[in-house]
């Protein structure tokens, strides 16, 4: 048996309250700074952090920087890799400033992204069973998501995982719903119903499936490794029989973002895809 001893649970709950607290305050004082800021000064500001945070962060660095060996091996060098890496960083420093600031910049989202071909898009609803658009963490999915929600046309659900803080998740709940984008939480009671609400009203449902969670899921090859891969969006395309786009957003060098969607899966929008063998759906223009 061990011979350390644990705190009495009500002092637990205070540290973890205290703790909780903290963090509350701390992510309330960012957004007040980065709203506080012109956008261009918040997201050079928000670069900078990111930078930091490479440094300081150093189980995430070590472990973006394996990845990387993985995913290029002898292909890139070292030094190519921890550039790569601090990149990575600095572009999450800036998709953070760009999401507490999407309630302001949703008039100038159209000339912030661009949506190129909507014919896919359009003709995967005309079929009346909704449509889940499958992501990842790439480029600033937030904005992918608000830039649909904020069309008329287009009403969007995200599947979300709960924040370690209920404030700070109520917060990115309404974040997300002032831009159209409504959220979805991942293990609620109510979820299945939702989920089962978005394709009977046939709209949009967004879901990111590249982490290793605790869902279910299968081990899928990946880089020559399994991957454990949720497989909760191919389970609802099969039983709802709705359409599934994979896309993704990611980050010009002289632009704030660019977005595109990849492909259409299981036998969407013959017609609409005549054309083009892959849809492109949309590339961000320039931010003034």
């Amino acid at each position: 048996m061990s011979s350390r001893r644990r705190l009495p649970r009500p002092v637990r709950h205070l540290f973890k309250r205290i703790k909780n607290d903290c963090l509350y305050g701390g992510f309330s004082a960012v957004l007040a700074l980065f709203r506080a800021l012109p956008l261009q000064a918040g997201l050079r500001l928000g670069a900078a952090i990111g930078i930091v945070a490479y440094y300081v962060l150093w189980p995430d660095r070590r472990r973006a920087l394996e990845h990387l060996a993985i995913a290029f091996g002898d292909e890139k060098p070292e030094a190519e890799r921890r550039r790569i890496a601090r990149a990575c960083f600095s572009h999450l420093g800036m998709c953070f400033v760009e999401f507490v600031n999407l309630e302001r910049m949703r008039d100038r989202l159209d000339t912030y992204v661009a949506l190129e071909d909507r014919a896919v898009i359009d003709a995967c609803l005309a079929r009346g069973k909704g449509l889940i658009w499958v992501t990842g963490h790439l480029g600033n999915w937030e904005i992918l998501a608000s830039y649909m929600g904020c069309h008329e046309r287009y009403k969007v659900n995200a599947v979300s995982r709960a924040a370690y803080d209920r404030r700070m998740q109520e917060r990115l709940v309404r974040l997300r719903a002032a831009n159209g984008v409504r959220s979805i939480e991942r293990g609620d009671a109510r979820a299945t119903r939702e989920l089962i609400g978005v394709f009977r009203r046939n709209e949009v449902l967004a879901m990111l499936i590249d982490q290793d969670t605790k869902v279910q899921g299968v081990f899928v090859d990946f880089f020559g490794r399994p991957a454990w891969t949720p497989v909760a969006a191919a389970a609802l395309a099969y039983k709802m029989d709705a359409p599934v786009i994979v896309g993704f957003i990611e980050r010009l060098p002289e632009v704030s973002r660019e977005a595109r969607a990849d492909k259409n899966l299981p036998e969407v929008s013959r017609e609409a895809r005549a054309d083009k063998n892959l849809p492109e759906v949309s590339r961000e223009a320039r931010a003034d």
